[in-house]
């Protein structure tokens, strides 16, 4: 059976692509190639290791933010109703209850914060944020190529198998052959 152009071609593409692949990460035997693959999977999962925590830091400073932003909401009211006179305070907490009571314990969260040596800090938190918003894009950038590479080593690998089905074939032919050649 003779091979179509197309398939001619895509052969070539697929040779092409192995060589460069191979060429590209200085490989020169299978055993190399393996440990690319290894090497190529152990920096895949470290990335995503190194996502899954820039993830989490940027929700704690997300989540500081904007409890800080709360709070500094509720201030003035938590402010105003200190000034008040006991008897004021009861009808003003009768109405305002949610309100003074989430001041309350916003105040105390902040108070604890600041008692165990953390400084409060919102404007450097919401850089943080954003420093890390940015490597988290550098990461999946990182990660995509390293998918991307993961997918041609997979490629190479079914198109390496397939030669050596093609190698094991040829073999059992010419052995065959031979036997059929003694034979006669």
């Amino acid at each position: 059976m003779q091979a179509s152009q197309y398939q001619k071609i895509r052969n070539l593409k697929d040779h092409a692509s192995i060589l460069s692949f191979l060429e590209r990460n200085g490989i020169d035997d299978l055993e190399d190639f393996h440990n690319e693959i290894g090497a190529i999977n152990k920096s895949f999962y470290i990335i995503k290791g190194e996502i899954t925590k820039t993830e989490q830091e940027i929700y704690s400073f997300d989540k500081k933010s904007e409890l800080w932003e709360e709070f500094d909401k509720l201030k003035p009211t938590l402010k105003k109703y200190n000034a008040l006179s006991d008897s004021d305070k009861k009808v003003v907490y009768k109405k305002h209850s949610a309100k003074i009571d989430r001041a309350k314990e916003l105040k105390k969260i902040w108070k604890d914060y600041a008692a165990s040596g953390n400084d409060i800090t919102p404007k450097v938190w919401s850089k943080e944020s954003a420093k890390l918003k940015n490597n988290k894009k550098l990461y999946s950038w990182k990660m995509e190529q390293l998918r991307e590479e993961l997918s041609r080593a997979e490629k190479i690998t079914k198109r390496l198998d397939k030669m050596q089905l093609d190698v094991d074939r040829v073999k059992s032919k010419t052995k065959e052959m031979k036997y059929k050649i003694h034979i006669f």
